[in-house]
């Protein structure tokens, strides 16, 4: 695949949007990137397949995921979510009420 025909692919991925609670956490990630894990989740996850993130940073890439899984009803889906130092008992709290299971800082 031409680096062109990858690019074009990307593009109509992010084309489909995102909702605003992709896009509110802080972060590195830009805003196409947010919208481009959300939408690659959202089209391409099979319901009960694992999914990893290790971050470095705030967790932007987090709410993109656990957004994409509720949207697509598949919150039986293991999800872990490693973030370097920063996930604390807010990104917890959060993290809770987004995926509606209780989740701790460790």
């Amino acid at each position: 695949m031409s680096a062109l025909s990858v690019q074009s692919h990307v593009e109509a991925i992010v084309a489909g949007g995102a909702p605003d609670t992709v896009l509110e956490h802080p972060g590195m990630l830009s805003e196409e990137e947010r919208v481009f894990i959300y939408r690659y989740i959202l089209d391409h996850h099979v319901d009960g397949q694992s999914i990893v993130d290790a971050g470095v940073f705030l967790g932007a890439s987090t709410p993109a995921i656990c957004t994409a899984l509720v949207t697509a009803g598949r919150t039986a889906s293991p999800f872990y979510s490693f973030e370097f130092q920063i996930f604390n008992d807010n990104t917890a709290l959060a993290a809770s009420r987004l995926m509606k299971a209780p989740y701790k800082a460790c």
